[in-house]
This record gives structure tokens, sequence and C-alpha cells, in this order.
């Protein structure tokens, strides 16, 4: 289960000692059936793609040297979540809580 602060609004905490919170996340078009997932603070947490028909979350993230690790990083818990299509209002929602 994600984890979230005990604001009124829910938002995610970024793991690495950071302390920056998302509040939405925003879509970046790689081409039809890629999306890069930014959260508001720039960061890349993900992208979304068009697998089979299905649109999924793919998480990411880096480790100290800049390296990807895929199904990683602060919405590691949420990877593969499954979405009908890319619209970042219902990606934030169900993504950050």
């Amino acid at each position: 289960m994600p984890v979230h602060n005990s604001n009124a609004r829910q938002r995610r905490k970024l793991g690495g000692g950071e302390n920056l919170t998302v509040k939405a996340l925003a879509l970046v078009a790689v081409n039809d059936m890629i999306f890069r997932v930014i959260s508001d603070s720039g960061q890349h947490v993900g992208n979304l793609k068009k697998i089979r028909g299905v649109w999924k979350f793919k998480a990411i993230g880096y480790d100290g040297n800049g390296l990807v690790i895929p199904g990683g990083g602060p919405l590691t818990d949420v990877h593969n979540t499954v979405f009908d299509n890319p619209d970042p209002s219902l990606l934030t929602s169900r993504l950050l809580g």
C-alpha cells in the first residue's frame, strides 16, 4: 500500500533523503505508445506504455550514478498500474492516492 502523509490532500514523499513532495504528475509524449511521467518537481518517475492495447505505468528510479532502475524509484509500489488512457489527472489520482 502506498505511503502517504497525513495532510488533507494526500501526497507522496520521495525517497533518497530528499524532502520533496509530489502533488501532481505530467505526461510528456515520446511517441504514440509511450509517455514519460514527470513529477511536479521535474523528476522522471516512470513511463506510461501501451502494451498489447493496455496502458501500464512503469516505475523508474535512478541509482547514485544515474543508472536506470526499472520498476524502482518513488512510485515502485504502483509499478504496472493499468489505465484506460493517458490522462494526467487520472494518473495523479490513482498513483498518488
